[in-house]
C-alpha cells in the first residue's frame, strides 16, 4: 500500500519515518520542501511542561488587551474574515476551566511521548540534532507572573511533573554562563530542546536512504469516489494516485481540505525568530521570558530568540515593531546579551503556527472520506509533538491500538 504525505515539515518526516517502519511504501509531496519553513525557525522546545492549552481562561481578557498594541505578545490584526470571526467565537467559547480539565492531561502525555520518541531516534538512528533534556526555565520579574506561574507550577505537580520553585540566586546557579536579572522562576527539569534544524536536515537524508520519494509540487485539487481520494491534481497538470493520504500541511491544510469538500477550523499564528551565531552569552537552561511570552533557546554554539503570535493572515511581511519588542525584552532578564534588529531583514525568520480554536491538535481519520487522515493544529508545539504525531498516524493507518486517546483529536469534535 502507498502512502502519500501532503506537508514535508516535522510532522510530514515523522508520519513518513514510522510508517516506512511499518513497511509502507511513502512518497511526501511539498510545494517547496522549504529550509525557512516553520519546522526550521522554531524555538526548538519539547515541552510536557505546556500541558495547558491556549484556549484558557484568563486568556480573553489578556488578548483584549494586547490585540490593539500591535507590539505586544499577542495580536489580531482587525479585518473581515468569516472564517476568522468563526475561529474566534469557537476560540472564546473554549476558554474555560471545562476546555481545560479535559485536555491538559492528554496536551502532556502527548508531549512526554514526543519526548520519549526524540530520545529513542536520537539513539537508534544515531542521529546528530543537538538533542538534550536539561529541562526549561519559566522566568518573571514582578509578582503578577510570579503568582501565574506558580500556580501552573502547582497543576503541573498535580499532574505528575516535576516542579522547582526558584529564587533569583536559585535561577543563576543553573545558568552560571550568563548573569541573569530575574525575581524568580519555576523551572522544570523534565524538558527537553533540540536544534530544530539540525533534526529536519538528520530526518529528510535518513528518508530518503529509506526510499521515501520526495515530491516537489503545488496540489490544486482532489478527486474522490465511494467517500475516497483516488488522486491529486497538481498544478503543473500531473496526476497522483493515493491508496491513503495524509495531510499534515501546517497552516496550510485547511485549503487542502477545501479543495477535497472539507472544513477545518484553523488559523495562522505568524511568530518571529532571530539566531545569533557563535556566542558565548547564552543560557545553558532554554527560558520563556513570560510577561513577554519570548523563548531562548542555546542551540549548539547559538543562540535562537522566539517571539510573538500574530493572527494577520498569510504574510512574510516583518513587522519591525513586533521584532523589536521581543528582542528588547531580552536584556531585562539576561543584561548581558544583546541582540539588535538585524541590519539585513533576511536574517529574521518568520513562520506560522496552525491554531486549532480550543488548543489542541487534530490528529485523525476523517468521517466523510475514510482514506484521509490529518494531523495539524498543533500551535506552537509542532516540533514538541513532531515524532508523537508521527507514531499516532502510522498506528491510525496499520489501525493499531493508539498509543494516545484519540477522541479529544478528532477533526470533527
Amino acid at each position: 500500500m502507498k502512502i502519500t504525505i501532503i506537508g514535508g515539515g516535522v510532522n510530514g518526516l515523522c508520519s513518513a519515518y514510522y510508517l516506512v517502519k511499518e513497511g509502507y511504501q511513502v512518497e511526501i509531496i511539498d510545494e517547496s520542501f522549504s529550509e525557512s519553513g516553520t519546522s526550521y525557525g522554531n524555538a526548538g522546545m519539547i515541552v510536557p511542561s505546556h500541558f495547558m492549552p491556549m484556549a484558557s481562561p484568563g486568556v480573553i481578557a489578556k488578548g483584549i488587551k494586547w490585540m490593539f498594541d500591535s507590539s505586544s505578545p499577542f495580536y489580531v490584526k482587525p479585518r473581515i474574515d468569516f472564517r476568522l470571526m468563526q475561529w474566534l467565537y469557537k476560540f472564546y467559547k473554549s476558554c474555560n476551566e471545562t476546555n481545560v480539565a479535559k485536555s491538559q492531561e492528554l496536551i502532556w502525555q502527548y508531549n512526554e511521548l514526543s519526548k520519549s520518541e526524540y530520545r529513542t531516534i536520537a539513539s537508534d538512528e544515531k542521529l546528530e540534532f543537538d538533542f538534550h533534556e536539561q529541562g526549561l526555565m519559566m522566568l518573571y520579574k514582578n509578582d503578577k507572573s510570579q503568582k501565574e506561574e506558580i500556580s501552573i507550577g502547582e497543576k503541573a505537580q498535580k499532574l505528575g511533573l516535576e516542579v522547582q520553585f526558584l529564587d533569583e540566586e536559585g535561577v543563576q546557579k543553573l545558568n552560571p554562563n550568563t548573569r541573569v536579572n530575574v525575581k524568580g522562576g519555576v523551572y522544570y527539569p523534565g524538558d527537553a530542546h533540540l536544534y530544530s534544524n539540525f533534526f529536519m536536515g538528520e530526518m529528510k537524508k535518513l528518508l530518503i536512504t529509506r526510499g521515501v520519494n520526495f515530491i516537489t509540487k503545488k496540489i490544486i485539487s482532489g478527486t474522490t469516489s465511494s467517500n475516497k481520494i483516488t488522486n491529486l491534481k497538481c498544478e503543473d497538470g500531473s496526476i497522483i494516485n493515493t491508496d491513503q493520504l495524509v495531510i499534515t500541511a501546517g497552516t496550510w491544510t485547511w485549503q487542502i481540505l477545501q479543495k477535497l469538500g472539507l472544513k477545518l477550523l484553523l488559523e495562522d499564528g505568524k511568530g518571529y525568530s532571530i539566531t545569533k551565531f557563535d556566542t558565548n552569552q547564552r543560557p545553558t537552561i532554554p527560558s520563556i521570558l513570560t510577561h513577554e511570552k519570548v523563548a531562548i533557546t542555546p542551540m549548539g554554539n547559538n543562540l535562537r530568540i522566539t517571539g510573538t503570535l500574530e493572527i494577520s493572515g498569510i504574510s512574510n511581511k516583518i513587522n519591525a515593531k513586533r521584532v523589536n519588542g521581543f528582542l528588547n525584552a531580552v536584556p531585562k532578564y539576561f543584561p548581558e546579551i544583546n541582540v539588535s534588529f538585524p541590519s539585513d531583514e533576511k536574517e529574521i525568520w518568520t513562520g506560522f503556527r496552525p491554531l486549532s480554536p480550543d488548543g489542541v491538535p487534530y490528529v485523525g481519520r476523517s468521517e466523510k472520506l475514510n482514506n484521509l487522515i490529518v494531523a495539524t493544529g498543533h500551535g506552537m508545539m509542532g516540533m514538541s509533538l513532531g515524532p508523537a504525531t508521527g507514531k499516532l498516524v502510522s498506528e491510525i493507518v496499520a489501525g493499531k491500538e493508539s498509543s494516545l486517546d484519540l477522541s479529544l483529536l478528532s477533526l470533527e469534535r
